[in-house]
């Protein structure tokens, strides 16, 4: 059998505690008729879920026909990027939406520098075709920074929104980071948007998790599950090595410390906020 744990970054495992309650108020409210809010903001340290929270959102609205799902980088043109996979996506399922544009020319877009009207104009029209087919269109957006590519959509974002388009935006990133956006004077309305904190998850959650996965006594499973701090890629770490090794805890903890120091490269910022700290584990 394949190791359900993994030690990658933001990649989905097998065996994961997904964190329903908060999760599921993004859901409830973007699943209302009229929903009281159409913008979330998720935040959290490096490694406390955010990526695997969004997979789960995106998962769930991309298996209903009603939604279209767009996962975009904070690093590239966002405007660009979100004509760029609405034409694709529109020509993948046929909507026939009649832009009279084809995918070369919304890839085309993404590398000039004096088009951002053109641009803007172009996923108006596409949301105003998309709202006419009674479409919706989910914005996720992982590892946000305060750039001009995220300031310029998340301007554009907030005419959307007055304009009663059928569009809904996740955005993740670290808590430093979403401040700063936040403290943007043309973004204000931000301030406005509900916000997502990852805690650490519960070591009872976690203690299970180890128990139906591994077979072990409860005590064996609370002992590993407190080593983790509730702290989701120490779950991981701790559960693959368990898996590789089959070793006690003991012969474990040398390496899931090696790992946690290697894997995170954020690790001396993460053990204060976690309540990390080396010696406990011996």
């Amino acid at each position: 059998m394949e190791n359900p744990f993994t030690l990658t970054f933001g990649q989905k495992p097998t065996e994961f505690i997904s964190r329903t309650n908060q999760i599921g108020k993004i859901i409830h409210t973007f699943d209302m008729e009229n929903p009281s809010n159409k913008v979330y903001m998720v935040a959290g340290v490096r490694g406390s879920g955010k990526t695997v929270s969004l997979a789960e959102i995106a998962d769930h609205y991309s298996s209903n026909d009603q939604w279209i799902v767009l996962r975009l980088s904070a690093d590239t043109d966002l405007i660009a990027g979100a004509v760029s996979e609405l034409t694709r996506v529109s020509q993948f399922h046929d909507l026939n939406l009649g832009l009279n544009l084809n995918l070369g020319i919304a890839e085309l877009s993404v590398n000039k520098t004096n088009d951002s009207l053109e641009k803007e104009a172009m996923l108006r029209n596409i949301l105003e075709k998309l709202k006419n087919k009674g479409k919706k269109v989910l914005f996720i957006i992982d590892e946000i920074i305060n750039n001009s590519y995220v300031k310029v959509f998340a301007s554009n974002f907030q005419i959307y929104i007055t304009q009663n388009y059928p569009v809904y935006l996740v955005m993740a990133g670290l808590f430093d980071n979403i401040s700063n956006l936040q403290n943007e004077k043309s973004l204000t309305f931000l301030y406005r948007a509900p916000k997502i904190f990852l805690e650490p998850l519960s070591i009872p959650a976690i203690t299970t998790s180890y128990r139906s996965v591994f077979d072990i006594s409860p005590s064996e499973a609370v002992e590993m599950a407190k080593l983790t701090k509730g702290y989701p890629f120490a779950f991981q770490i701790l559960g693959y090595l368990k898996w590789e090794t089959n070793d006690d805890l003991e012969k474990l903890l040398p390496k899931f410390d090696e790992e946690l120091i290697v894997r995170s490269c954020q690790v001396h910022a993460l053990m204060p906020m976690m309540q990390f700290s080396v010696a406990p584990w011996r």
